[in-house]
């Protein structure tokens, strides 16, 4: 499968007309790359229309509709993100506080060799 698709290419592959691809990004504000005046989609764009087409035509979402589905998306994923940082975050100081305690016991086993093998 190509990595990247044509405005043309993506609406006969999602069975829409280009101008209605073009009024979804325009309304539902999402951009694909630009090479000069061109617009070529992505794998992940392509899976948006194909999102979008879904929740209208089997949903019945109007794109107003779609639109929120589409922004309460991006806040669950924001969300997760979160979530995932603050765990980074713990998981990091969990792991400070045993390499700490790692360092304090191999300088306790260094006090005790010292004293052992001082007369």
């Amino acid at each position: 499968m190509k990595a990247y698709f044509s405005r043309a290419e993506v609406a006969r592959i999602v069975g829409i007309k280009p101008e209605t691809l073009k009024l979804w990004e325009k309304t539902l504000g999402f951009h694909p790359r630009r090479v000069g005046n061109r617009r070529i989609y992505a794998r992940k764009d392509l899976r948006r229309v194909l999102l979008i087409k879904t929740l209208m035509e089997q949903e019945h979402l109007s794109l107003e509709e779609v639109k929120a589905f589409l922004r309460d998306e991006r806040a669950a994923r924001r969300k997760e993100l979160e979530a995932l940082q603050m765990w980074k975050n713990r998981l990091d100081q969990e792991l400070t506080e045993i390499l700490q305690e790692i360092r304090h016991l191999l300088a306790e086993i260094e006090r005790l060799m010292d004293r052992e093998g001082t007369p």
